[in-house]
């Protein structure tokens, strides 16, 4: 099991997870990274690396004109390869990538959305 940091522009950063047979240790591995960050949400993008709509998503994402700082620092940022937790995508029943996760802080899943749809809502609503 790991989770590591992935990507970054200046002060933002995407935590890679992999390596989880079950959610629930998954959620775990989150919930202490967003505890010790003193977050009370984090978000999961399931995704591929040859996924080419998953790149723009996180290219997005980590583009300041697109998600301003106090939108991206309100959470806790994950991204999971689908690939390599095919029993992950089962348990949280992923059929297409991108997708987007919302949990709260103890990892109960609150919302799962179509990220254009998600983006389009947290762009619009700033």
């Amino acid at each position: 099991m790991s989770s590591s940091s992935s990507s970054s522009s200046a002060s933002r950063v995407i935590h890679e997870v992999d390596g989880f047979d079950k959610c629930d240790a998954m959620y775990d591995a989150m919930a202490d990274i967003a505890a010790t960050k003193k977050k009370s949400c984090y978000i999961l993008i399931a995704s591929a690396s040859w996924c080419g709509p998953c790149k723009k998503l996180k290219t997005n994402i980590l583009n300041r004109s697109q998600l301003p700082d106090e939108s991206f620092h309100k959470a806790e940022w994950f991204v999971m390869d689908v690939d390599n937790n095919k029993a992950i995508q089962d348990e949280l029943g992923i059929k297409s990538i991108p997708q987007v996760f919302y949990f709260d802080d103890v990892g109960k899943l609150l919302i799962k959305t179509d990220p254009l749809q998600w983006l389009k809502k947290q762009l619009g609503s700033m």
